[in-house]
């Protein structure tokens, strides 16, 4: 039995690989030229996860009214954890930025209207790399949501925003989104971060003042005691007692 070399087995894989790249070519030319109603099939293959990836390599071939058809499923699928969402993303930042600023609001509350922290969570990693002021908006309505777990992702960014400076955020996509002003972001991002932390240091002010009216000396039966006294509940309930 003849033996193959590692080298000859290497070209064997390598040309394995050839072929299949061509064939996958010829029938992507088939499908694109032949197919009467291809954004159907498209659309019903991209929530179908083993063919998931394949309906999203082939966005790159489709026009952008076509691409535009399908954006509310990108968005769907961008609201949940998979092992194709990178991919999604990177299809959906292929879109001209003021597109995807006219237009992901409307397509997020289709997803959002009945969301959980899950969908709260994806769509805000996904605005951080578009746009700081669709950031702001949602984290504003987390926040603001009775669900404990959808507050908590608000929080959660609203700190990220506060804790993290334009260097810290992945921005390679804004290049692709042709981000003419780049440090205008930043500024943008920075001053947020400033409104946040005020905001947080007049809450912590607030409590403090409230701190200190509840321990102002009171007054009990002409004896001054301090909130020490109100800790120890045996000298609290002895003056009570006494006091009776």
């Amino acid at each position: 039995m003849q033996m193959i070399s590692s080298t000859e087995q290497d070209q064997q894989l390598w040309q394995q690989f050839v072929n299949q790249a061509n064939a996958y070519d010829q029938s992507r030319q088939v499908f694109f030229q032949q197919c009467k109603d291809r954004i159907k099939i498209i659309k019903t293959a991209l929530h179908h996860p083993n063919q998931r990836r394949v309906a999203l390599l082939f966005f790159e071939y489709l026009n952008e009214t076509e691409r535009q058809g399908l954006f509310d499923d990108l968005i769907d699928l961008a609201s949940v954890g998979h092992s194709d969402i990178e991919l999604v993303r990177q299809v959906i930042l292929s879109f001209p930025q003021s597109y995807l600023l006219d237009q992901i609001e409307s397509s997020a509350e289709i997803v959002l209207e009945n969301g959980t922290d899950e969908e709260y969570r994806r769509l805000l990693e996904l605005y951080l790399e578009i746009d700081i002021s669709l950031v702001r908006r949602l984290i504003d309505r987390a926040l603001k949501s009775i669900d404990p777990d959808i507050y908590e992702v608000g929080e959660d960014f609203q700190h990220y925003l506060i804790n993290h400076s334009m260097d810290n955020i992945n921005l390679d996509n804004h290049d692709r989104l042709n981000y003419a002003h780049p440090t205008g972001f930043d500024r943008e991002l920075r001053e947020f971060g400033k409104q946040l932390e005020s905001q947080k240091m007049n809450k912590q002010k607030m409590n403090k003042q409230k701190a200190n009216q509840d321990a102002t000396i009171n007054k009990v039966s002409g004896q001054v005691y301090g909130p020490a006294f109100f800790e120890q509940p045996d000298k609290l309930e002895s003056h009570k007692i006494n006091n009776q």
